[in-house]
């Protein structure tokens, strides 16, 4: 998920990064939220401020034996408008993570522009190409033709371009992790 303080620091950057992933230019709106979040936010803290101030001086009053039902009765109305003033602070929060969680990671600045991968620019290769006598499957065909790699699953829960690894394929993924760890504890540790 994108920080909002690296688009409140640089939002044309931010846009020049979703235009080339071919999106609207999002930063306004997400400033705009960020903005009225963080003002109620303010106003939160400033009506519980008040409350904390009137809160001592109705102490002080009692000590003194002196009424303090109109502080009271202040007192009160702020909790209304501290409460009014969290909860729209807890909406704004929710719809800006919502917004924020559905856009993908922005490209590096030395990635070419283009709709998606054919628009890649091969800068070397390495190498002789090779010959099979088959017609060889990449590793999507292959993982979906043996039930290992589950992609339209794994896109309803994390969007386009994830994996869930099932059976034997997720139990090497994670031989393969482990052999790793054991490989360098053991290479740290000597």
């Amino acid at each position: 998920m994108h920080d909002i303080r690296s688009i409140r620091d640089n939002p044309g950057a931010f846009d020049a990064g979703l235009k080339k992933r071919n999106l609207a230019p999002l930063s306004a709106e997400l400033l705009e939220i960020d903005k009225r979040r963080r003002a109620a936010i303010g106003d939160s803290e400033a009506a519980q401020a008040k409350r904390k101030a009137l809160s001592r001086q109705i102490g002080q009053a009692k000590a003194k034996g002196e009424p303090a039902e109109a502080l009271m009765a202040e007192v009160a109305a702020l909790e209304a408008t501290l409460k009014a003033g969290e909860a729209e602070a807890a909406q704004l929060d929710q719809e800006l993570v919502r917004r924020l969680e559905v856009l993908p990671n922005l490209p590096f600045d030395d990635v070419p522009d283009g709709i998606d991968e054919t628009g890649n620019v091969e800068i070397r290769r390495v190498g002789s190409q090779r010959n099979f006598a088959f017609a060889p499957r990449d590793h999507v065909a292959l993982g979906e033709a043996t039930g290992e790699m589950d992609f339209a699953a794994a896109g309803k829960i994390s969007g386009a371009r994830f994996v869930f690894l099932k059976g034997r394929l997720a139990r090497l993924e994670r031989a393969i992790a482990q052999f790793m760890l054991d490989l360098h504890t053991s290479e740290e540790a000597a």
